[in-house]
């Protein structure tokens, strides 16, 4: 199936991004294996995914989203694992050259 982009005209995405599928929603086994990767591997997705099988890249970090976000307002005592470090920026802000002279 060809997804189609509008740029002025219909062409052909060179790049085509899968369409979404419709709501699929966790299943108790499914979220009991969530919590249990997040336990062993932290945040390292590739072994979480890897670990869960079942749903997509989109479908595990936005569940992984709304998992932390919940357990963060509910105060609980649940693993979480810690976020990733921020990256410093490779250019941070230059200064302008000054106008003496």
């Amino acid at each position: 199936m060809v997804k189609w982009r509008r740029l002025g005209g219909l062409i052909p995405s060179e790049n085509p991004t899968p369409l979404p599928k419709s709501r699929e929603s966790w299943t108790e086994p499914e979220h009991d294996k969530f919590l249990e990767a997040l336990q062993l591997f932290d945040r390292d997705w590739k072994k979480i995914e890897a670990f869960i099988g079942s749903k997509n890249v989109i479908q595990r970090r936005s569940h992984a989203q709304k998992y932390f976000i919940k357990a963060q307002k509910s105060g609980t005592d649940e693993h979480l694992p810690p976020p990733r470090p921020k990256r410093k920026a490779a250019h941070p802000y230059r200064q302008k050259a000054s106008k003496n002279g």
